[in-house]
């Protein structure tokens, strides 16, 4: 699934109905990420992390933050060319982040904007 390619309506469509249960798992392990780490970068108990594998789909503001950060990772992909190389770049300090990571910064949608627009430049070749 490429989040990268839906339009805004199917995004919010989606997002509205729940994603499925099972991309907690996939985004945390291309962030390669720990349980811990990764609930704590969606907002969530670990506890919850490990119940929601049992489950369907997905209430919709863990659906969103999901979206979110498997958007990213696919844009920093594609800046960086490889899925190792973006990893690192989303946990590494960022001068224009204000030496935060891209990973802690994109945890408020308008932190995730200002990541997108950072791999939006580094794509364009633009230093930053």
């Amino acid at each position: 699934m490429k989040y990268k390619n839906w339009d805004l309506v199917t995004a919010a469509q989606r997002v509205a109905e729940g994603l499925p249960a099972y991309t907690l798992e996939r985004v945390r392990t291309r962030l390669s990420l720990s349980k811990r780490e990764f609930a704590d970068i969606i907002q969530i108990s670990e506890r919850t992390l490990s119940r929601r594998a049992k489950e369907d789909t997905l209430p919709v503001d863990e659906s969103d933050r999901v979206y979110r950060f498997s958007r990213l990772i696919e844009l920093a992909t594609d800046a960086f060319g490889s899925e190792e190389a973006a990893r690192d770049w989303m946990k590494e300090e960022n001068y224009a982040l204000g030496n935060a990571t891209p990973l802690s910064f994109a945890r408020t949608e308008p932190g995730a904007e200002l990541v997108e627009q950072l791999l939006g430049r580094l794509a364009q070749g633009i230093p930053v």
